[in-house]
């Protein structure tokens, strides 16, 4: 009887400590919830049904490049967090940097990454669309009639906004890292 009350006195700080540690990530992410007014310019977007808002004064620095690792050490800016690999810091364009946008609906940051996505009228355009806007072609779906391109991720938000005056085009659709996969 001892021994099981010795075992219990062992875990139960150990227990305490874990509920402490998610109450901590639970405010942190609430903490993001909000965006703060001053980063609050920018251009807004329409991806499928979700309202996005493009800001302008934030940019996303890869942890796992060697140039995004120096960037983030010598930055001094304002960290803002994380969104999976990428640290968002407020700073004004950076070649280096991806761009950050805020979901109006969830109240979350995303990054926007190197590629986009077009749902054409007609898949057969899909080379000349590359050619015309000078992007790289990597993945044709002829049942859904999209096409993917490679981009750098600066250039995108400019890009929508002809692509859309475009009429071989139906839906332009950036790539965005805003959710990371859950393990089921």
């Amino acid at each position: 009887m001892k021994n099981w009350f010795l075992v219990l006195l062992f875990f139960l700080p150990l227990s305490a400590c874990a509920n402490n540690t998610s109450i901590t990530n639970i405010s942190a992410h609430s903490e993001q919830r909000s965006l703060p007014e001053h980063l609050q310019t920018g251009q807004q977007i329409r991806i499928g049904n979700s309202h996005y808002l493009i800001l302008d004064q934030v940019q996303a620095f890869d942890q796992n490049s060697t140039k995004g690792q120096q960037r983030i050490a010598a930055s001094t800016a304002q960290s803002l967090g994380q969104k999976g690999p990428y640290n968002l810091q407020a700073s004004q364009a950076d070649p280096e940097g991806k761009p950050v946008v805020w979901n109006q609906s969830t109240q979350q940051y995303a990054v926007l990454l190197d590629e986009i996505g077009l749902v054409l009228n007609n898949i057969e355009q899909a080379e000349q669309v590359a050619q015309d806007y000078q992007l790289n072609l990597s993945l044709r779906i002829a049942r859904l009639k999209r096409a993917y391109y490679k981009v750098d991720a600066n250039l995108i938000p400019e890009l929508m906004r002809r692509l859309q005056q475009d009429e071989r085009v139906k839906e332009v659709l950036p790539t965005l890292f805003e959710h990371r996969r859950q393990p089921m």
